[in-house]
């Protein structure tokens, strides 16, 4: 049951369907996401729309049944979340998220990895302990992994004199103002222990230092069976705080 399981990562029924997220079959799914292969695909796809917009700018599908692969000598889930071939990273907000607390820096940002966590942020953001419940706390923000926040942003030309494509940080960034700013990069578990994702991470934090944002990092509690957010907030509640 689709919301059964999002209640164990703090996303209640409102949250999943203000965010317009729904259940697809294998084959629906692989509509979807341009797929042909043997594989499952079924699953929840989860539309990304700018806040104050009307329309999906693009799909994500989270599948039930990813296959896995042993890596490093780890055994690991596979392709869990699946964009359409072509697909260029964006950033995801909740599409309630008010467009102009994006211009507004006295509000906080919590840059997260993925959609659920970020949803999972936003049922947060408006159930947090405090005063006023006139606005969220912070605003939550997702990207597509630890480097979505960087993708294909033109073409150029190499020392060949050959097309090529050019790649740096998404043109989503820009259409938010970081200029002090509290941003808050709290990424899964394993940037503790992974180098390449703790390497990614002060990449980010440099990127949004430079655009002037104040960069604030918090390392989850190193729980079995906490990855991210949603998990820790799936087990403690809003009250266990951030």
């Amino acid at each position: 049951p689709i919301y059964a399981n999002l209640e164990r990562c703090f996303i209640f029924r409102e949250v999943a369907d203000s965010a317009g997220m729904f259940r697809v079959t294998s084959e629906e799914g692989k509509q979807i996401v341009g797929r042909c292969d043997a594989d499952d695909y079924s699953g929840i796809v989860i539309p990304s729309v700018w806040p104050g917009e009307k329309g999906a700018r693009s799909h994500c599908l989270r599948r039930d049944n990813p296959p896995f692969e042993i890596k490093d000598g780890i055994r690991k889930e596979k392709e869990k979340y699946v964009l359409a071939p072509g697909s260029r990273n964006m950033l995801y907000f909740h599409p309630l998220t008010d467009s102009d607390l994006l211009n507004d820096p006295r509000v906080p940002i919590f840059v997260l990895e993925g959609q659920k966590k970020t949803l999972a942020m936003f049922r947060l953001s408006w159930e947090a302990d405090r005063e006023h419940a006139d606005k969220p706390l912070f605003i939550p923000c997702g990207i597509n992994g630890v480097y979505g926040w960087r993708g294909v942003i033109g073409k150029t030309e190499n020392a060949n004199g050959e097309r090529v494509s050019e790649k740096g940080p998404i043109p989503d960034l820009a259409k938010i103002d970081w200029r002090g700013r509290k941003v808050t990069l709290l990424f899964d578990a394993n940037v503790i222990s992974n180098q390449k994702v703790a390497r990614a991470r002060n990449e980010l934090a440099q990127e949004f230092a430079d655009r002037g944002a104040e960069v604030w990092l918090i390392d989850l509690p190193q729980e079995e069976n906490v990855n991210g957010i949603d998990d820790y907030l799936g087990r403690h509640g809003a009250e266990a705080g951030i």
